[in-house]
């Protein structure tokens, strides 16, 4: 029973996209959702892209905000991220170190 608590509380330092550590020295910008939930915002953003919804792919609470994306994206495909800034969105507190 104690393995499975240990494997629980270290998979929450990373990310459940990506499984690379959530850390505020890797260079990546960390976000945390509504629901408590941290991610890797190019991880999460490109989540919320392929699915036009703002759910957690954890929990699927439904994220309050706004979503913005630049025009020239809204009929590019889900999985093409080329030139796509993240600076434009405007949904998630970022966490600050």
């Amino acid at each position: 029973m104690a393995a499975t608590s240990a494997a629980s509380s270290s998979s929450l330092d990373n990310c459940p996209i990506c499984w690379d550590e959530l850390s505020t020295n890797s260079g990546r910008t960390l976000v945390t959702l509504q629901c408590s939930h941290k991610f890797h915002l190019d991880c999460i953003g490109s989540t919320f892209n392929s699915f036009g919804e703002m759910r957690c792919p954890l929990c699927r609470a439904i994220e309050n905000g706004t979503w913005i994306i630049p025009e020239e994206r809204a009929d590019q495909a889900a999985s093409d991220t080329e030139g796509f800034e993240f600076e434009e969105w405007d949904l998630f507190p970022i966490q600050e170190g």
